[in-house]
């Protein structure tokens, strides 16, 4: 079975240019990405509003002996408060919390504002990559699905990688910032 999350990590590295100054967690989640990310960039800055998403995040760099990351419990929309430099990459891992409450999950407002935040602060060459379950919200995959094909193609390049054999399969965006 293919493992899309894990895929954004393997091409990530292939198609980013090195060295990898800022990188951004908009999900913090448990903290898979956040410690990807800890492992090839300089600097770390991950979202997330959930109190056990930080925690479980905080512990697996702890263990994995990372410091080069700072933890924001807050929604990921309001990245503009906190991220004033140029970000080299950024990965997204919408829905809920790992084996936490379902009911709490990201959604098409949150992300899409994020996005409209984020992509002015992306430098020339840097890339989101963005984990939807259309399974799980339909709606937000949709949603930024939709914001992805408007977005100017001289300035960005949006790929999409998906199962196509099966109904409402996870699906990866990934827009990089070609000027």
């Amino acid at each position: 079975m293919i493992k899309i999350a894990e895929t954004a990590h393997e091409w990530a590295l292939k198609n980013h240019p090195q060295p990898i100054g800022l990188a951004i967690d908009m999900t913090a989640g448990r903290g898979h990405d956040t410690l990807f990310l800890a492992g090839v960039a300089k600097r770390v800055v991950a979202f997330d509003i959930q109190v056990e998403a930080i925690r479980s995040t905080s512990a697996l760099l702890q263990e994995h002996g990372f410091a080069n990351t700072e933890l924001i419990m807050d929604d990921h929309r309001r990245l503009a408060e906190y991220v004033h430099d140029p970000v080299d990459l950024a990965f997204y891992n919408l829905g809920y919390l790992p084996n936490g409450s379902k009911s709490i999950q990201t959604t098409a407002e949150s992300t899409v504002s994020s996005l409209k935040t984020l992509l002015p602060l992306l430098s020339v060459g840097g890339a989101v990559w963005i984990t939807c379950y259309p399974k799980h919200n339909n709606d937000e995959a949709s949603a930024v699905l939709r914001f992805c094909q408007t977005l100017p193609s001289p300035l960005y390049d949006v790929l999409k990688y998906s199962v196509v054999n099966k109904e409402l399969s996870p699906f990866l965006l990934s827009i990089e910032r070609l000027i």
